[in-house]
């Protein structure tokens, strides 16, 4: 299984539309397809993504929705596109 961007568009919708519970079910099946892809690249491109995860991870433990959301769509899907 792939991580796809098109399931972190919608995890990004479902957050901004209040479906909190559905949303953060998805984020982390996704995050462990992101988990075992990770350990594909190069030690380099893996530590550029591991901030972002970070950020996004503390904003959903906060639960910040809207910073969450915004982790995904603006900084999470352009570092992983160059990549995945």
């Amino acid at each position: 299984m792939q991580i796809t961007f098109r399931e972190n568009e919608q995890i990004v919708r479902l957050l901004m539309h209040g479906y909190i519970g559905e949303a953060n079910s998805r984020w982390n099946v996704q995050l462990g397809v992101l988990s075992s892809q990770l350990r594909s690249l190069p030690k380099a491109r893996q530590l550029d993504v591991i901030p972002t995860l970070r950020k996004i991870l503390a904003c959903q433990q906060h639960e910040d929705w809207v910073g969450m959301a915004d982790g995904l769509r603006y900084h999470l899907i352009p570092v992983l596109a160059r990549d995945l």
